[in-house]
């Protein structure tokens, strides 16, 4: 499986990482878009 990163050109490929709990991207996800997790998870 290709990684994002391998389908775009160095200059064209920004990697970010966001440190945000599951609960606000929960709150957030106005588009239903995240899966429902259970507790196991």
């Amino acid at each position: 499986m290709k990684k994002a990163r391998d389908l775009f050109d160095v200059a064209e490929f920004f990697e970010i990482f966001m440190s945000t709990p599951l609960e606000v991207c929960e709150l957030r996800d106005a588009k239903g878009l995240m899966p429902e997790q259970g507790p196991e998870s």
